[in-house]
């Protein structure tokens, strides 16, 4: 067996997924189509016209979940971090920076954990008694599933629509054709709702179908948020910047 002969001087406080002290806990068995990495926050996967829901979710007795692709997921739990076994170490001694041994494979059985303490990866400074949001819209280097403490939101200026394809300004929006985007705030009402991306014609600028009557280009102001707020979470750690957190799931 072989004998290691080296060591850090200087140990990551934690790792994504990792779980954190003690307590209550609770864990749940799931499942998914896609891989999945550890630490992620997930939600219920049902494919049936677009919805959320707790019971369509389920096959047999173990949940189908994915991470967020937009708002409104009702959310499940964090991915939690296990040692998973290799072509090379059968022993399940996993290597910790193995990309295989960071996430789940589509297929495999996933520990999601619904409740106790668990480390994350949050994109900004948190402090116990912030808010807690799951990003469900990838921004940049910031991708769905990870945590922060607000909603991220996306402001809009412009609006225009023309022969039922709308046209929304956004600075550096990040949008990409296929993902499902909410609008709300907006004057021109008739453009507040939740649709698809069909178009993304600039960095600043993006389309989406919708049966209306022309709209002229006029400035407008409204919002596109990019995660959900869990009010069954909260901040145990802070931190001055992004990095890891320690997140308590709670009842």
């Amino acid at each position: 067996m072989p004998i290691q002969t080296s060591y850090m001087f200087d140990h990551t406080i934690a790792l994504k997924g990792q779980v954190a002290g003690s307590g209550v806990q609770e864990d749940i068995s799931a499942y998914a189509d896609l891989a999945i990495e550890f630490g992620l926050g997930v939600v219920y996967d049902n494919a049936n016209a677009g919805t959320e829901s707790r019971d369509a979710g389920y096959v047999g007795s173990s949940p189908k979940v994915k991470v967020p692709t937009a708002i409104g997921g009702e959310f499940v739990g964090i991915t939690k971090r296990i040692q998973k076994p290799t072509y090379d170490r059968p022993d399940f001694l996993s290597v910790v920076n193995g990309t295989q041994d960071s996430e789940y494979l589509a297929g495999d059985s996933i520990t999601v954990r619904t409740k106790g303490r668990i480390w994350v990866y949050s994109e900004q400074a948190v402090a116990p008694g912030d808010d807690v949001y799951l990003r469900a819209i990838t921004n940049g280097a910031n991708t769905a599933g990870n945590f922060r403490k607000d909603a991220d939101s996306l402001a809009i200026t412009n609006v225009a629509l023309t022969s039922n394809v709308a046209t929304i300004t956004a600075a550096s929006h990040g949008l990409s054709v296929g993902q499902s985007v909410t609008i709300a705030g907006l004057t021109t009402t008739a453009l507040n709702g939740t649709y698809e991306v069909t178009g993304v014609p600039t960095a600043n600028t993006f389309t989406f179908a919708k049966t209306n009557a022309n709209i002229t280009s006029t400035a407008d102001s409204g919002t596109i948020a990019r995660g959900d707020v869990i009010t069954k979470a909260r901040w145990i750690s802070r931190t001055s910047g992004a990095g890891l957190a320690e997140l308590e799931l709670l009842v």
